[in-house]
């Protein structure tokens, strides 16, 4: 709790993690994928696709590259029930696909969102010089 000297009133600031804040003492966001638990999941169910034998992509048949990441053919841990619609990073909702199905697949709630708070034109009014343009 902060009191300024002299003021009867005072101020508590807000219950923010020290993982969110960096060196400088700013508050950063952070992405769920980078957390602990996320990697650990991740983790544990392409362990669990390699135990099984999972070689290809259940969506789109292409042979799963587990030793490389970033190419569109790398396996990737993917949500069934995505996260951001209540879903959860238990291994039964979990799968591997490949990447060029998740990024395909991910984010689709988020592209709900966006569309709704699309962009306004912008409107550029004709001035005196305009017409140098």
């Amino acid at each position: 709790m902060v009191r300024p000297h002299g003021c009867s009133w005072s101020w508590t600031p807000p219950s923010i993690p020290l993982s969110d804040i960096d060196v400088r003492g700013n508050v950063v966001a952070t992405s769920r994928t980078g957390t602990a638990k996320w990697k650990h999941a991740r983790a544990s169910a392409i362990a669990r696709a390699k135990q099984v034998g999972q070689s290809h992509c259940p969506i789109c048949g292409v042979i799963l590259d587990y030793d490389v990441g970033g190419s569109p053919n790398s396996a990737e841990a993917d949500h069934i029930v995505e996260y951001a619609a209540g879903g959860s990073d238990h291994p039964d909702n979990l799968r591997i696909i490949c990447r060029r199905c998740n990024q395909r697949r991910g984010g689709y709630l988020g592209k709900q969102r966006s569309s709704s708070r699309q962009k306004q034109p912008v409107f550029v009014r004709p001035t005196a010089s305009s017409a140098v343009w």
